[in-house]
């Protein structure tokens, strides 16, 4: 296992020091956590390692979801912190399109100088799901790679006060892994600012298309295309006949109607 993936796991086993006392990890929602956040696009596109983990209130309905992202970011680093502290103030907007019942209590971010990292919160509560949620990011780097753990209280109206307050003392205890005497200082690009080129994988050759060709360039002659056809035209004569034929039968039928009604008309008038 290369450096890179094991600063993403000692980063998630700090940040999941001190869960809440009986609650118990759900490894199954960690693992699909850790697959839906490996699909998403981090710190502006760059090489990541996600890692999840899922602890499960002993009273009440809730849940502490924790995320890991360890990205290979060395320049734009201030571009590339402000990419995901946006994405997740964003998160209570996010909920808004599921949802018209959201209403956000809390949203802010800073920059801590004595320990070289970057604090966001935000708490939101959702009328629609009946759930509330307080969360928490840290990001913090060092010379290699930055650092982005978020955790997530995610509560129902009906959970108890102390289940409340017992994860939102665990969000307190988040810490990105990096030793502190190892850390370099943050700054934070300004608001709205475009996310930061995104570099190769690490190894990926840098490829052409595929063709279905040899290599070789054979001039191809060029193409001639036919001139269009003369729009055709719709011969109606024999419709015409038709009508004709038509016209011609009624004209027999009433004259041959006419000529009974004389007849009728004659013989009556004959035998007075």
């Amino acid at each position: 296992m290369n450096r890179f993936a094991v600063v993403g796991m000692l980063a998630l086993l700090a940040a999941a020091d001190t869960p809440p006392v009986g609650w118990t990890q759900d490894i199954a929602q960690a693992n699909e956590l850790a697959a839906k956040a490996n699909k998403l696009s981090h710190f502006g596109g760059a090489e990541v390692v996600a890692k999840a983990q899922v602890f499960v209130a002993k009273d009440g309905p809730g849940g502490l979801y924790i995320t890991a992202i360890t990205g290979r970011v060395k320049d734009n680093r201030d571009a590339a912190a402000r990419v995901a502290v946006d994405s997740f103030l964003g998160m209570p907007k996010r909920a808004q399109l599921t949802s018209s019942k959201v209403s956000i209590a809390q949203s802010g971010s800073r920059i801590d100088a004595a320990t070289k990292q970057i604090e966001a919160t935000v708490q939101w509560q959702d009328d629609a799901s009946q759930t509330i949620t307080h969360a928490r990011l840290l990001i913090a780097g060092d010379a290699e790679s930055l650092i982005a753990v978020t955790a997530e209280c995610v509560m129902s109206p009906a959970t108890p006060q102390a289940t409340r307050d017992a994860c939102d003392k665990a969000l307190t205890t988040l810490d990105t892994g990096i030793a502190p005497d190892k850390r370099l200082a943050l700054t934070l690009a300004p608001e709205g600012s475009e996310p930061p080129p995104t570099a190769p994988r690490m190894g990926a050759p840098t490829m052409s298309a595929p063709t279905m060709s040899d290599g070789s360039r054979t001039p191809m002659p060029p193409m001639v295309i036919p001139a269009a056809e003369p729009k055709r035209t719709v011969d109606r004569r024999p419709v015409y006949v038709g009508a004709g034929l038509v016209l011609l039968a009624g004209l027999f039928w009433w004259n041959r109607r006419r000529r009974e009604q004389l007849w009728a008309k004659t013989k009556k008038d004959s035998d007075e």
